[in-house]
């Protein structure tokens, strides 16, 4: 994988994360101000406020799942390896079908609140219910297999050093085992590159929820230096085998360097054009799961040194509630930058790439549906 590609596409996704807890709110007080004015609502509005219902249930029911259960289930079944790499793969496997139909489920979820808002007599309660029922059982799903994962790589970290290492091997070796020795469509490298970014993407926030968990069960401010050092391996040795599976992709598919190139110009392309709150369905990014997930991660944080039937000073809860506003204020202006950012990057690498080589020539695979009319 290109790094200018790396580079843009893992800001991108953790814009996407980043709108659904700072835009994705402001834009639901907006369509309830219009309902407090007797106004109706736009599909697009109707669309977001389920949204977010979603994403509240789903961290009420992920809040109520103890890491505790999950760790200590996986560590009496996982006495041989072969066991945890079982259970590493069927949550890869998981984790890869529950994004994709996501993205599905919410497209299809955006169309029927399109249509029940309009009055369309073929969509009613009983079309908008079940869809969104669907969403939040993906969504909820979604957000625990993401969890899991980090309870699996917990385990690992636990038992002996070898464990760890094996799993390491087995998960990334086995991956490039099963992409560069059959031969490779170009076309298809684009999808390839934007599903290695989510699956770092979601790495990282599994080893962040792990991270955490290891705060609040040793009571710390910082998490220990040994769980530090071994989630940073495991995120650099998933980098470092994305890049080797990409250049020997390269090699044994004769894929020349300036297809990247050419599929770096169509991120761009799309970076600029994209409605901020659309655009991760280009990436095949759904960010409602991994939202779920790390507003999991943000109460834990909160709630940490709280004990059930113990009450803590108001002092202290002013105090963390006031910390949580700046960090979301922090968060909103990291929003805002990010994605002026990523705009100026776009619109600098497209300027840069049309005085060099002209006219981009369009990627096999991703071509326009207009060219295709032409040609026929």
């Amino acid at each position: 994988m290109s790094l200018p590609t790396t580079g843009v596409l893992t800001p991108t996704a953790t814009d996407f994360l980043q709108g659904v807890f700072t835009f994705l709110p402001i834009r639901c007080a907006k369509a309830l101000s219009r309902v407090a004015r007797s106004k109706k609502l736009h599909g697009d509005q109707l669309f977001d406020v389920i949204c977010l219902g979603i994403i509240i249930m789903g961290v009420w029911v992920l809040r109520h799942v103890r890491p505790s259960w999950i760790y200590f289930w996986m560590k009496d079944i996982t006495a041989e390896f072969m066991k945890i790499h079982a259970i590493y793969l069927a949550l890869e496997i998981s984790d890869k079908i529950l994004c994709n139909f996501g993205v599905d489920v919410l497209e299809s979820l955006s169309g029927t609140c399109t249509l029940f808002v309009t009055g369309d007599p073929r969509v009613g309660l009983r079309h908008l219910l079940p869809d969104s029922l669907l969403a939040f059982v993906t969504i909820t799903m979604h957000g625990l297999v993401i969890m899991c994962h980090g309870m699996v790589w917990s385990v690992a970290m636990t038992s002996s050093q070898n464990t760890l290492v094996a799993l390491l091997i087995a998960s990334n070796f086995t991956e490039i085992k099963g992409t560069v020795y059959k031969r490779f469509d170009p076309s298809k490298l684009q999808d390839l590159a934007c599903q290695d970014i989510v699956e770092l993407f979601h790495l990282m926030l599994s080893m962040l929820f792990v991270a955490v968990e290891d705060m609040c069960n040793s009571n710390t401010s910082w998490p220990s230096s040994e769980v530090v050092k071994e989630c940073t391996r495991i995120i650099l040795a998933e980098i470092v085998v994305d890049i080797i599976k990409h250049a020997v992709l390269g090699k044994f598919s004769d894929v020349q360097p300036g297809v990247y190139r050419e599929f770096f110009k169509d991120i761009c392309d799309r970076a600029m054009h994209s409605q901020s709150h659309n655009a991760h369905r280009h990436m095949g990014f759904a960010p409602h799961g991994a939202a779920i997930l790390a507003m999991r991660i943000v109460i834990s944080v909160l709630f940490m040194g709280w004990q059930p039937g113990k009450s803590l000073p108001v002092s202290s809860w002013l105090a963390r509630l006031s910390a949580l506003g700046l960090a979301w204020s922090a968060l909103f202006a990291c929003k805002v930058a990010l994605g002026y950012g990523i705009r100026i990057v776009a619109v600098g690498y497209s300027n840069h790439f049309n005085r060099r080589f002209g006219r981009p020539k369009t990627p096999r695979g991703i071509a326009r549906t207009g060219s295709r009319a032409k040609a026929d």
